[in-house]
């Protein structure tokens, strides 16, 4: 499991957040977007990276029929980013949405 560094302005010992945790933020904040699906299994659907010093995360989603794509794909990317920054103060990391199909309605 990879694990990334965060500062600990207290500087009372060093604080690690494994690469899990921002998953379970992005599942739940994929969770709550009424457009967006995971196109597998929620755990299958997301992946983080972290890699010589550089995360990102990617989302493999299938969208609701209709939606406009553009829209539904910048508010779950700000929300993701916003929810990150908010719980993990993480703030410089990319979040590709890779868009693999449509569904009629929620699964």
């Amino acid at each position: 499991m990879e694990y990334i560094n965060i500062d600990n302005k207290e500087n009372r010992g060093d604080v690690a957040l494994s690469t899990q945790v921002l998953k379970d933020i992005a599942a739940i904040a994929l969770a709550r977007c009424e457009d967006a699906y995971p196109a597998k299994k929620e755990s299958d659907s997301i992946v983080c990276k972290y890699v010589k010093d550089e995360l990102s995360l990617a989302l493999n989603l299938k969208l609701k029929y209709g939606c406009a794509v553009t829209d539904v794909c910048s508010k779950l990317q700000e929300k993701i980013h916003d929810d990150i920054l908010q719980m993990t103060g993480i703030d410089d990391y990319k979040i590709t949405l890779d868009i693999v199909g449509f569904v009629s309605e929620k699964n």
